[in-house]
């Protein structure tokens, strides 16, 4: 088995990662590059080892103990490595994420009309009856261009071809059907693809992204979201499907923006080579812009709907600000141990020793509440009449190091109250820890998903992390 790539994914995947700097030629002298252009890459062909999740999901306990991607994920944390992952392409479709724990970073990215024949209806060109048997008999049938209606209504993802290509909606297919039927000899002229500047409500979260929540209780999944709509990236001159060679290409998917992910890792395993992957997960994530380019919060691309936790995670990619976040949230094989022993996850001792290869104690002792899990964001699963109350410990990571104070601001989701206790965290120096406690109580009957968050600041530093309370119908 080659690691040569002759499918193209792994190049472009690669390249976003860790591309060297490259000229465009497009006369703007710009350039473009990977999340960590120095970082030495090592390529791999392991189809076993995908790290592109499905939509496994079973009635009861997860079935993460069966995945062997999930296993191997949890090896590479048990040794240090920091694991991106993509949230497989399911089109939106809610709870089809099965990501079981927090080992991973968990990334959220026709019909064609050909030449001069004409198509009465929106089908395949492959269809035996798409094209006009009159026009086309005895004839050679090339394809100077193709118009494509997607079917998603979008006209955001971007089409390779060796040919022009324009993509329209199924409305402006409609017109182009009336107008193609109106004239004796109907043509079109595909323009030359144009540079244009952000819209508002810029970025939004794409159609094919997979939708949480996950499978694990007590955390969030998923984790982060990235750039992963019509990514520009390297690609294999000798890849099989095109005709003509090219190095250049753009790829849309949740492929396309974990790599995003995985060279902002690398940048911080480069930068603090002691840090732990939780630590340098949870930088990632506390980082994150949950804002859009109009400061406004983050949208789906359905139109006005503001995304949530279980749509982007802590929210999009912020690189710079992940080199520098403040405070973050660690943890170690020893609580995911006592994570998958507490009664919530279901998973037996003899199993887990089975699977990790070493001795260990599931007594009720040793059992973490599964929402106490020291991840960076918080999840509640059927919240009742009561207060619950969730511990979290975080690191002081601030980039001097110098003494600080953070504060705590508060976001309640609709029909609960959160405190936090202290609400002022105080450290001394680098590495410096300090836990506090988070009351999350309901104040109202409901019976669906609600969101908020808690950050802590000073006047470097927000640190944030969403809330995400799933509720049950009570009486109160």
């Amino acid at each position: 088995m080659s690691a040569r790539d002759d499918f193209g994914h792994g190049t472009h995947t690669a390249s976003t990662a860790v591309g060297v700097p490259v000229s465009l030629d497009d006369g703007s002298g710009d350039t473009m590059r990977g999340g960590a252009p120095k970082a030495r890459l090592a390529i791999y062909k392991a189809y076993v080892i995908s790290i592109s999740l499905g939509n496994i999901v079973t009635d009861g306990h997860p079935t993460f103990l069966q995945d062997c991607n999930a296993i191997a994920v949890l090896h590479a944390f048990q040794n240090g490595v920091v694991v991106s992952s993509a949230a497989d392409r399911e089109y939106g479709f809610a709870r089809n994420i099965n990501q079981m724990t927090g080992y991973a970073n968990l990334v959220v990215a026709k019909d064609a009309a050909i030449g001069n024949a004409y198509i009465d209806r929106a089908s395949s060109c492959n269809d035996a009856d798409s094209l006009d048997y009159n026009l086309i008999y005895g004839k050679i049938v090339g394809g100077v261009g193709v118009i494509v209606i997607d079917g998603a209504g979008t006209k955001e993802i971007g089409l390779s071809y060796d040919i022009p290509l324009a993509t329209i909606t199924p409305s402006e297919g409609e017109k182009l059907f009336a107008y193609m039927k109106s004239s004796n000899r109907p043509f079109a002229i595909i323009l030359r693809t144009s540079v244009q500047q952000p819209t508002q409500h810029e970025p939004t979260v794409a159609y094919f992204s997979s939708r949480g929540p996950g499978s694990a209780p007590g955390i969030i999944k998923p984790d982060l979201a990235a750039p992963g709509r019509n990514i520009l990236a390297a690609w294999p001159p000798f890849e099989k499907a095109r005709a003509d060679s090219i190095f250049y290409d753009i790829m849309s998917g949740t492929s396309m923006a974990t790599p995003h992910v995985t060279g902002v890792a690398a940048l911080l395993k480069a930068l603090y080579p002691h840090w732990s992957p939780a630590e340098i997960k949870s930088a990632l994530m506390t980082t994150a812009y949950n804002l859009d380019n109009s400061k406004k919060p983050i949208q789906t691309d359905s139109g006005n709907v503001i995304a949530t936790p279980y749509d982007i995670g802590s929210g999009l990619l912020n690189p710079n600000a992940a080199l520098d976040p403040g405070l973050v949230y660690d943890f170690d094989m020893e609580d995911i141990v006592s994570y998958l022993c507490s009664s919530a996850v279901g998973i037996t001792q003899r199993t887990l020793q089975g699977l990790l290869g070493y001795q260990i104690e599931c007594s009720n002792n040793s059992q973490l509440p599964h929402y106490d899990l020291n991840y960076p964001l918080i999840e509640v699963s059927n919240l009742r009449n009561k207060t619950i109350s969730v511990y979290r410990t975080v690191t002081y990571r601030g980039k001097y190091g110098d003494p600080t104070d953070f504060q705590v601001e508060i976001e309640n989701p609709k029909g609960v109250s959160i405190q936090v206790k202290p609400s002022t965290l105080s450290f001394q120096r680098d590495g410096s820890k300090a836990t506090f406690r988070v009351d999350i109580t309901p104040l109202q009957p409901l019976n669906k998903d609600v969101f908020g968050s808690y950050t802590w600041f000073n006047n470097v530093h927000r640190v944030r992390s969403p809330v995400a309370v799933q509720t049950q119908n009570t009486h109160f």
